[in-house]
C-alpha cells in the first residue's frame, strides 16, 4: 500500500513562541480540512517536546534534523537515535545538502545513521538530489 507523507524541515528559523504559533496553526487547518495523508514537522531539536505535544491527530508526525551515527558515548551535543525513539520522534533527516556539505557527512557516515535509526525504529528520510556550494558559514 503506497503511503502518502509530507514533512515540514523548520531548520534553524524558529523561536519558541514561533513554533507554538505554526504548531497552533497547523493544529487549526488540520481540524478544518482532515486529510488521510501523513503531516509532520521536523522542528529543532529544542522544540521536539512542543511538537510532540501537540500531536492530536493519527496523521500528525514529529521528526529529527539530524541523527547521530552513534549508539552512546561522549559526544557533546549529539542525539542517538534512541533518545529521540524515547520522547516519540517517528522520522530523522538523513543526508540532508546542508548536513553534507558543511559538516562533510559522508556515505558511511549516513549508513551509520541509517542503521542507528533502524535499530531504534525511527524511519529514516534520506535526502538526495540536492547539492549545495559549499560556502563560509558564519
Amino acid at each position: 500500500m503506497r503511503r502518502n507523507l509530507l514533512l515540514g524541515n523548520w531548520k534553524q528559523n524558529t523561536t519558541r513562541a514561533s513554533a507554538l504559533e505554526l504548531l497552533g496553526g497547523l493544529k487549526a487547518e488540520l481540524e478544518k480540512y482532515p486529510t488521510k495523508t501523513e503531516l509532520g514537522v521536523i522542528p529543532p531539536a529544542l522544540f521536539i517536546d512542543l511538537a510532540i505535544g501537540q500531536q492530536y491527530t493519527s496523521c500528525f508526525a514529529v521528526g529529527i534534523q539530524n541523527i547521530s551515527k552513534t549508539e552512546k558515548g561522549a559526544f557533546t551535543g549529539e542525539i542517538g537515535a534512541d533518545m529521540a525513539a524515547s520522547v516519540g520522534v517517528k522520522y530523522a533527516l538523513v543526508g540532508h545538502s546542508e548536513r553534507r556539505a558543511y559538516f562533510n557527512e559522508s556515505d558511511q557516515d549516513l549508513t551509520e545513521k541509517i542503521t542507528r535509526c533502524f535499530e531504534n525504529k525511527v524511519t529514516p528520510v534520506y535526502c538526495v538530489g540536492e547539492e549545495l556550494e559549499r560556502k563560509e558559514v558564519r
